[in-house]
């Protein structure tokens, strides 16, 4: 997890560099299950967004995290905002992602970390890659502007573990669809 949240903020300040001038807020959706969220432990208490969001305050930008969900839990975490709902598989976040996305501003960025659940709970995990294709379809048509960041899956050591990285059809899939 420690790479992760560095090469997401780099990610994010090279999109939108373009975007944020001194003072200009970048809006960023976190979307997705409880690594987004956070969990009861103490380190993940917002899951990535605390370190995320220190990150780019250190790299000159303006974050504006965006979402219906307001953190409680960590009354350190500057932007409480967020979209992450612990539990939820892919289907339960398509289901309502269109509601979320009409509740709250443009995001300049949406990042989707989702799927962890649809292996957990072993709810298809064959048909994970497709439900998550067609997630993406559906936020990209709903917010065409918006740069998406899928993040990996962590590697746990369950009977349905999900795999370390979506297969390549799907990244194949999701730079078509980013490039069209």
């Amino acid at each position: 997890m420690k790479r992760f949240i560095p090469l997401i903020a780099l990610l994010i300040c090279a999109v939108c560099v373009p975007l944020a001038g001194a003072a200009t807020p970048v809006k960023i959706m976190p979307l997705g299950d409880s690594l987004t969220s956070g969990y009861s432990v103490p380190t993940y208490l917002s899951g990535y967004r605390d370190r995320l969001y220190s990150q780019l305050i250190d790299a000159g930008y303006a974050p504006d995290f965006v979402g219906t969900q307001v953190d409680t839990q960590n009354l350190a975490l500057p932007d409480p905002n967020h979209e992450g709902h612990g539990g939820y598989r892919i289907d339960q976040i398509a289901s309502e992602a269109s509601g979320w996305l009409a509740s709250v501003a443009d995001p300049d960025v949406i990042l989707l970390i989702i799927g962890t659940n649809d292996f957990t709970q072993d709810n298809n995990p064959a048909g994970a890659p497709d439900r998550l294709a067609n997630l993406i379809t559906q936020i990209s048509s709903l917010r065409p502007n918006a740069k998406i960041f899928l993040g990996n899956l962590p590697v746990r050591s369950t009977p349905f573990s999900p795999p370390p990285v979506w297969p390549p059809a799907l990244s194949t899939a999701f730079t078509q669809k980013a490039n069209s």
